[in-house]
């Protein structure tokens, strides 16, 4: 199985969906419901700090950022892409990025910057994301 020029742009376009599930702008609370259709069921997402690596589970991941939107403590939120390498071999694809990220939290405004890891499977029906580790600038 090759890849094909479609695969990169599949791949591109469920990157930008995944980033966007998290935009909350104009009192509008982000759908993180939409992972489940970006994200293979048993998806692993991973964040390194200088606390250590937290591992989640979608579930896992999702409850606790939904109740700090839902909180109203976490609000105008954006994160998004600004650079990306990606390899894809067959059915498997791989992607460094760097992303940035805006919002405010209880009312102050905060930025940030760090990298990401997206790995990818080609299922029947498209591309999924089997797994996503980050870890934010210190």
């Amino acid at each position: 199985m090759t890849s094909t020029p479609s695969d990169s742009a599949q791949i591109d376009q469920l990157v930008q969906a995944f980033f966007s599930v998290f935009t909350c702008k104009d009192g509008q609370l982000p759908d993180l419901s939409r992972l489940y259709a970006l994200c293979l069921p048993e998806a692993v997402i991973a964040c390194h700090s200088p606390q250590g690596t937290t591992v989640y589970s979608l579930e896992s991941f999702i409850a606790p950022r939904q109740a700090l939107f839902a909180s109203g403590r976490l609000t105008d939120f954006q994160e998004q892409e600004d650079s990306a390498d990606t390899q894809i071999t067959g059915g498997i694809a791989s992607r460094h990025c760097r992303y940035s990220k805006a919002g405010l939290m209880e009312g102050q405004p905060f930025t940030g910057r760090g990298t990401k890891y997206l790995h990818f499977v080609k299922m029947d029906k498209g591309w999924r994301i089997s797994s996503v580790v980050w870890q934010d600038d210190i």
